[in-house]
């Protein structure tokens, strides 16, 4: 069996760890492209719990971010799953996703899914991050 971990509210795999320190190693990274490295009033919230990865305040309004430290973005529809988290922002809320460059395994500069689009603001070769823009799709 795999290590186990004994962290502040119990075991963890050691995979789990590891992780949560790859989606803290995105989110700083994020933070310091062009995009959004002049934010203010940035609040972080690098876990699994309820609420979004990062949110803050831009010159044009407030934004928030999820961040993903996993392998692999198309991995158990883990991109569905922060596109559909980043839609219920406010309206008005730039919506930000970042992922370690190798993360994302397609050559695109964006990707539509039926929760909306994910497009990239960045040049993750400079960043070491890719940082994409999140525009949910509209209901009627």
């Amino acid at each position: 069996p795999g290590m186990r971990v004994r962290v502040h509210g119990g075991d963890w795999d050691r995979g789990e760890v590891e992780t949560n320190l790859r989606q803290i190693e995105v989110l700083l990274l994020a933070l310091r492209t062009p995009v959004l490295r002049n934010a203010t009033s940035v609040r972080v919230n690098p876990t699994q719990q309820a609420g979004f990865d990062a949110e803050g305040v831009l010159p044009d309004g407030p934004w928030v971010l999820e961040a993903y430290g996993g392998v692999n973005v198309s991995n158990n529809d883990k991109l569905a799953d922060n596109g559909e988290a980043l839609g219920k922002a406010p309206v008005g809320t730039r919506r930000f996703f970042a992922c370690r460059t190798s993360a994302w395994h397609s050559l695109s500069a964006s990707r539509d899914l039926a929760v909306g689009t994910f497009t990239l603001l960045n040049n993750p070769s400079d960043d070491h991050v890719r940082l994409f823009e999140f525009f949910p799709v509209l209901c009627a």
